[in-house]
């Protein structure tokens, strides 16, 4: 069935709109896990109590990263240039990235202690609803990575609402939106191979943490082993951001660029 030419165009621009304005290392994803802890929490049964030692456990393990902030920005910028450049240097995007995770794997281990802390808050039926509260958002994530990553109506709509105005600016050719097209359906089938590595990664994490086997020990083992994964899905990501800004002309990437510093900006006024 042919699609009509608006919705390709739609389609395309969101994915355009997306990748292009997201790090290829999930780096703010990767740390938001606190927000994964508080919406599971509120599915749990917690006694007033619980809740007060669960806000307090949360907020003295809160993480710090005004020291990581200048280097974090400064990968950003190195990164941005590759992914810009006309010929995509793999070694050189693969070392970034790499060094990234190794930075990133204190707070991760520091994100699993605070797991354990919650855990230990809890009752054994509380715990086993957690354990199923997981499975249950784990096979969620699943379904909606291979419909296509929307976790409901509202998301779809606003990415909608993003590529229309980026339409707007860029002006894409029906040649350029049958190549993001393209470009879309091999990527798709990466981020659900990488969504269910990191999946994987964190349910073998909650099982140290369940059976009582977390130690610095045990989770650098275990962090070691889906580094790899990790690393290949980021310069994955990178490679096809890559791809995706050769396919515009240079009047649109200049028109890209002006675009994604006005976003910026606007995300920064509203942070603050």
């Amino acid at each position: 069935m042919k699609l009509p030419t608006i919705m390709k165009t739609s389609s395309a621009l969101t994915l355009l709109a997306v990748s292009l304005f997201t790090s290829p290392l999930y780096a703010k994803a990767e740390f938001s896990g606190k927000h994964e802890i508080r919406a599971l929490f509120k599915q749990l049964d917690l006694t007033e109590q619980q809740r007060q030692d669960a806000r307090l456990v949360i907020e003295q393990n809160k993480p710090d990263f005004t020291a990581d902030k200048t280097e974090m920005r400064q990968n950003h910028e190195q990164l941005t240039v590759l992914i810009q450049s006309d010929a995509f240097d793999e070694e050189a995007v693969a070392a970034i990235i790499g060094h990234q995770l190794e930075q990133s794997a204190d707070k991760k281990w520091q994100r699993a202690l605070l797991k354990q802390q919650l855990w230990q808050l809890l009752t054994a039926e509380q715990q086993q609803s957690w354990l199923q509260a997981d499975d249950e958002r784990q096979a969620k994530g699943q379904h909606n990575k291979k419909d296509g990553g929307h976790k409901n109506k509202g998301d779809k709509r606003n990415k909608g609402d993003s590529a229309k105005h980026m339409n707007k600016r860029l002006q894409l050719t029906d040649e350029q939106t049958a190549a993001l097209a393209t470009l879309k359906q091999a990527q798709k089938e990466q981020a659900v191979q990488h969504h269910q590595s990191k999946q994987a990664f964190k349910k073998a994490e909650l099982a140290l943490i369940s059976e009582g086997k977390l130690t610095e020990a045990s989770w650098t083992e275990l962090y070691a082993q889906y580094q790899p994964d990790m690393q290949s899905a980021a310069v994955a990501q990178a490679k096809f951001r890559q791809q995706m800004w050769q396919l515009l002309t240079p009047e649109q990437q200049q028109r890209f660029v002006k675009l994604q510093k006005k976003m910026h900006r606007k995300h920064q006024s509203r942070r603050s």
